[in-house]
């Protein structure tokens, strides 16, 4: 299917491999029909979604993730969420 080509590519070339929530891809205003390309994509095993985490007190948990370098004057975000 092209626009789950076209959804796969988008996704690795600015995620990269990393983890990614998937209101991010309907916040990037793409020109294809995402929910069904999100749909083909898990289907045949090429993207995986995660149920959310909850604490033992059953409360929702927040999780952020960022790479950075350490600079001799700073830090540089490597993975493009500001710091």
């Amino acid at each position: 299917d092209t626009e789950a080509n076209a959804l796969l590519k988008i996704l690795w070339s600015r995620f990269k491999g990393l983890p990614f929530a998937e209101r991010w891809i309907h916040n990037m205003n793409l020109k294809c029909d995402v929910q069904n390309a999100w749909f083909k994509l898990k289907n045949s095993n090429l993207i995986k979604s995660y149920r959310p985490l909850v604490e033992v007190s059953r409360g929702s948990v927040a999780q952020a993730e960022e790479t950075i370098l350490v600079v001799e004057d700073g830090v540089i975000g490597l993975t493009g969420f500001p710091l």
